[in-house]
Parts: C-alpha cells; structure tokens; sequence
C-alpha cells in the first residue's frame, strides 16, 4: 500500500512539474508582457521588468519561478486582475467555491451511476441498457463545457431558471449555495 501511494505521490510531482513548465513557456512565449503599457514611462516598465526578472534569459526566469513556486509559495503578483494581491491569494478565494461546486457533482453523480448501473445490470441486452450505455458513452465523450454552455445557453440565459454566474454572496446558506450551482453541477457530474 505505501508503494502504491508513493508511485502516486510521485506521478502527481512530475504532472505538477510538467504543468509549472508548460505555463511558464507558454506564457513566455506569448508577444510582449503585462508591463507593455504605453502610460507607463520606460523607466518604470524597465524596472517592473528587472523586479520580475524578465531582464534575463528565459532558463534564469524558469529558475526565479520554480524557486518563487516552491520554496516561498510565490506565484506571482497580479497586474490585471486585482492589482498588487497575490496571485496565490485571489486562487485561495476561489477554492471552497470550486470544492463545492466539485463535491455537489459527486453528490449527484455517485447516486445516479449506481442506479443507472443497476438498471442496466439488471436489463441487460435491453433497450434501457442501450440506452443507459448510450448516454454513458455520450457523458464521458463530449466535453463537460459543451454540456455547461448549452446549460448556460437554455436555463440561464433563455428561460432564466438559474443564476448564470455564481458569485458568493452574504447569506451563503446551503440552501442558497446548491440553489447557484445548479447549472455548474450536472455538467461537471457527466463526466465523472
């Protein structure tokens, strides 16, 4: 068992490293940066660029940024968004509402899969197992954010059954959570 969890542990680092490079080149790679101002007098965008170390050779900037991940749980400062807050900080707030848009997916799901494969275990070589492999297949096939748009599209946007955005509010009940995740969840449990 510590084996297994161990190749696990291990298998999670190298698709951490690999997603940590491949942000990094691919955000390095794109023209210009979040400097590139033109109110910004070149003086004050050189030393931007020279406090964010993209004076330097793209293999000493990857080495700033694994060393700013790693070590100091630095993942840079935001420009755009919120300027000046952490980046790692903006995340942070965004987490419980991801988990629990997460777990009311699972919540939804894990039923649904056991009585359709019930179902399906019970019928089998039936039109209701066709069919239920069917939209299994369908589930697993298309994507959770085609599902989502077509959601978004219908019940939130056409006939207004659902709050398009989840935007956490004061009365966080759970109540009031489950009622605006309802859009996200179904197509986020399709796919589990």
């Amino acid at each position: 068992m510590k084996q297994y969890f161990a190749k696990r542990i291990f298998a999670a680092a190298i698709a951490l490293f690999i997603i940590l490079t491949l942000s990094f080149v691919v955000v390095r790679l794109m023209p210009g940066n979040v400097y590139d101002d033109p109110n910004l007098p070149p003086a004050a965008v050189a030393m931007l660029e020279q406090k964010a170390h993209l004076d330097k050779p793209m293999l000493v900037q990857y080495g700033y940024f694994l060393k700013g991940v790693i070590t100091e749980n630095d993942w840079g400062t935001s420009v755009k968004v919120e300027p000046g807050i952490p980046a790692f900080q903006i995340l942070a707030r965004q987490i419980p509402v991801s988990l629990f848009v997460n777990l009311t997916a699972l919540l939804f799901a894990v039923p649904v899969g056991v009585i359709a494969g019930t179902i399906a275990a019970l019928k089998k070589n039936t039109a209701a197992d066709h069919a239920i492999s069917f939209l299994v297949i369908l589930g697993i096939s298309v994507p959770s954010f085609v599902f989502a748009s077509l959601l978004q599209y219908f019940c939130g946007f056409k006939w207004g059954l659902f709050p398009i955005l989840y935007e956490p509010s004061a009365d966080m009940s759970v109540s009031c959570a489950l009622r605006k995740t309802k859009l996200p969840s179904p197509p986020l449990s399709l796919s589990s």
